[in-house]
């Protein structure tokens, strides 16, 4: 297969905003918060990782009244703002850092829909 990359358009990378958001006791992201964050989030896009009993989010502009919501709602315990520093180098430079974007929020959407469900972790593993 042959491909030709020449004429392939370069896109800017753009800034993410980036929070830290903690969630009660050691559970996790509850599936209450994951449908609130996935509803809010509809119209922008996003990525996360879980990290511990939280989760890093990045989207496209902030979302820290959404953020302040959910810990008044007691849906997240709380949040930090954060500098994400994409690793442009070790996905191939720019245009790698954009696919690989490009990929983290179809991941994401398709993930957040599911965070929280029973049994979500053991079938990740299977997957």
């Amino acid at each position: 297969m042959v491909v030709d990359d020449e004429d392939l358009p370069i896109t800017a990378e753009k800034g993410w905003w980036h929070a830290s958001v903690s969630f009660p006791g050691d559970a996790g992201v509850s599936p209450e918060a994951a449908q609130a964050l996935s509803s809010a989030l509809h119209d922008q896009r996003f990525h996360f990782l879980r990290k511990a009993a939280g989760l890093r989010l990045r989207t496209e502009r902030s979302v820290a009244d959404l953020l302040d919501g959910l810990v008044a709602d007691q849906l997240a315990s709380g949040w930090v703002g954060g500098i994400y520093e994409p690793e442009i180098e070790a996905f191939g430079g720019p245009e790698g850092m954009d696919v690989a974007h490009d990929v983290f929020c179809a991941d994401s959407r398709a993930a957040l829909a599911e965070t929280g469900d029973r049994g979500a972790r053991e079938r990740c593993v299977l997957l």
